[in-house]
């Protein structure tokens, strides 16, 4: 799944790219969706994703101590090192995001540098949304640990299947 993940960012960036090169008016101010959108308004945006995957991410890691405490061993290091990632991504992002539009309010009159910064902050978005993804689906691959629960000293019962029982 991850290398689907680089490949569309690269797509999506490389599009972007395209855009700032040859038509720089479509991502800068001059669009007026974009103007409003790109900026104190989705800093809104970011809080939301931030705050859904935190959320997650924290009800994922106490179902992660929950599963080992129950087995009595840790062996989901892997899972919260990209879980933890994640997390730290989505700061960096929201950090980066807020400096680049404190930025843009300083370069208005440069509209390629607009385009950049307005594209810079899709690729943030786009980055949101992947990394919510991938915690959506970590959280769906949580299966249950249910292990037949066994007396000392018995003997498994076998059970029959009679398929002309009506």
């Amino acid at each position: 799944m991850k290398i689907i993940f680089v490949v569309l960012i690269l797509c999506t960036l490389s599009v972007l790219i395209m855009i700032i090169t040859v038509e720089p008016a479509w991502l800068s101010d001059t669009n007026a969706f974009l103007k409003d959108f790109i900026s104190h308004e989705i800093l809104s945006v970011y809080g939301i994703f931030v705050g859904i995957t935190l959320g997650s991410v924290s009800h994922i890691h106490l179902t992660l101590n929950r599963m080992e405490e129950a087995r009595g061993k840790i062996f989901f290091d892997s899972t919260r090192r990209e879980i933890q990632n994640s997390c730290f991504c989505l700061v960096v992002l929201f950090c980066t995001a807020v400096i680049s539009l404190v930025i843009k309010s300083h370069v208005l009159d440069e509209e390629r540098i607009v385009a950049s910064i307005n594209a810079f902050n899709l690729i943030v978005l786009l980055l949101n949304a992947l990394v919510l993804w991938d915690v959506t689906r970590t959280t769906f691959m949580i299966r249950a640990d249910i292990r037949p629960q066994r007396q000392a000293g018995a003997v498994p019962e076998k059970v029959a299947y009679n398929d002309d029982a009506t």
